[in-house]
């Protein structure tokens, strides 16, 4: 129709897509190519394919592979008025970026209305973003975003929101990892870098049969050293089941690792329920703060505002559980948990068992008071209702 024929729009860099009956023309450089609906195509002697798609009514897609990089809503800009869902599954592939959006850098602004939805079968990607896949990038998302990893997929890192600058996302975020391998870290709600990030719904992060190293956080982590702090204005919820084998330290709210002083807080509460497996690192109910050369006055804290919930049944873990946070600075870093902590244990083996969180001469803190209920056929080593702490760890009713 005459909406979608007017014009070219871009698809990244110097590619742009006109529309024409069931085929499209795409302008890359001074050359046209014809691309039919939903084909790969190679860009002339470039390194970039093309694909263009009409996901939900007049809205296209226009993903555009560059190498071994996958970006499915282009490299550079995203034009509002045309692009909806990104929907996109890969199936035996070996890739090395698979991004629900692109690389967007500060001088551009991506806007994306229909939520993503990305699928990886047997596939091999050393990094998956829900979102961006640029640390200068600023991008506003609405609608969810549901990644899957199944089948005996391999991934280095999964930023469930994507990664970047000013990241605004209003839609629930959802990880589902299934008989696969995470390399280095899955962090469910995605990265923040030098700006903020705004996640107005629930984060959801369920693994089954799976492997997992590094770390796995619910919340949001910030990437480099000078993020500024960031707000999860919803839930976070992390479920590992079946046989899994984590050799992951594990969180449920947020890692702010910063030398700028604030509050990276979930607003609501932080849940994790492991049901089977086997657990060889940490488990804390809250979130990480680490405030590192710091250049501002005041603390690096990492918040969960109602409550920690943890819920262990059929499971093994080789070391500790903590109901609270861990604050990992010489000074002024904090970990709290407003709205206490409750965990609950069943026919499960544990090392060591706290109420609160661990404190490595900075201050964790659960407000509200700790619930600890051993149940079953459990085997704890020692029960403590309060925290660890070379510093401050505290309960507080």
């Amino acid at each position: 129709d005459d909406a979608k024929s007017s014009t070219y729009r871009a698809i990244g860099g110097t590619g742009y897509a006109n529309y024409i009956s069931e085929t499209y023309s795409v302008k890359y450089g001074s050359s046209v190519y014809e691309v039919a609906h939903g084909v790969w195509t190679k860009l002339g002697d470039s390194d970039k394919w093309v694909k263009i798609s009409e996901n939900a009514g007049s809205a296209i897609q226009m993903a555009i592979r560059v190498g071994d990089n996958y970006y499915g809503a282009g490299l550079d800009e995203i034009n509002p008025s045309y692009l909806s869902k990104i929907v996109e599954s890969f199936d035996g592939d070996t890739l090395n970026i698979i991004s629900g959006v692109g690389t967007y850098s500060l001088s551009s602004t991506g806007r994306l209305s229909g939520g993503i939805d990305l699928t990886l079968n047997n596939t091999s990607a050393n990094a998956l973003y829900g979102g961006n896949a640029n640390a200068n990038g600023s991008v506003t998302l609405q609608g969810a975003i549901d990644l899957t990893v199944e089948n005996n997929s391999t991934v280095g890192v999964i930023f469930g929101g994507g990664m970047g600058t000013n990241t605004a996302l209003n839609g629930n975020i959802t990880t589902t990892i299934s008989d696969s391998t995470v390399k280095t870290a899955i962090y469910g709600g995605g990265g923040i870098t030098i700006g903020t990030a705004y996640i107005a719904r629930n984060v959801r992060t369920t693994i089954n049969n799976s492997n997992v190293d590094g770390y796995i956080y619910g919340g949001i982590t910030s990437v480099i050293g000078n993020a500024a702090p960031n707000t999860l204005y919803g839930t976070t919820y992390v479920t590992i089941s079946g046989d899994s084998v984590i050799n992951a330290q594990v969180y449920g709210g947020n890692r702010y690792s910063s030398s700028v002083a604030g509050t990276s807080a979930v607003s609501k509460s932080a849940n994790l329920t492991i049901s089977g497996g086997t657990f060889n690192n940490y488990i804390f109910g809250g979130g990480m703060a680490w405030a590192i050369n710091k250049s501002s006055t005041g603390d690096v804290i990492s918040q969960v505002t109602q409550g920690t919930k943890i819920a262990i049944s059929s499971a093994t873990v080789n070391h500790e559980v903590y109901g609270g946070g861990y604050a990992v600075t010489v000074e002024c870093g904090r970990s709290i948990v407003n709205g206490g902590s409750s965990i609950t244990v069943t026919d499960s083996n544990i090392v060591n068992l706290y109420g609160g969180g661990y404190n490595a001469s900075a201050g964790s803190v659960v407000n509200g008071g700790a619930s600890i209920t051993i149940k079953g056929n459990s085997q704890i080593g020692n029960v403590y209702g309060g925290g660890n702490a070379t510093g401050t760890a505290d309960i507080r009713a």
